[in-house]
């Protein structure tokens, strides 16, 4: 699953998504979903994955990766 979060400051809102992906590399379902609530880039990065991991269970897709272009969350995810 790939996922990613953007920070719009601004508006106080912050957008997130997800996608997963077959062993063949097709996409096979995305997510996205509008917050409005003011987060610090890597407070959204950890936000989005969370978000992502809930449809993902919710929805019974089967995740074997994730990716995020957030090194440092997915190291924090790893420490739990």
């Amino acid at each position: 699953m790939n996922v990613d979060a953007s920070v719009h400051s601004q508006f106080g809102c912050i957008g997130i998504g997800a996608m997963v992906q077959n062993d063949r590399g097709a996409v096979v379902d995305v997510f996205s979903k509008k917050l409005c609530i003011a987060q610090e880039p890597y407070a959204a990065e950890l936000m989005a994955i969370r978000e992502a991991l809930l449809w993902c269970q919710e929805t019974e897709q089967v995740v074997h990766y994730l990716e995020s272009d957030c090194y440092s969350a997915v190291i924090q995810l790893l420490l739990l």
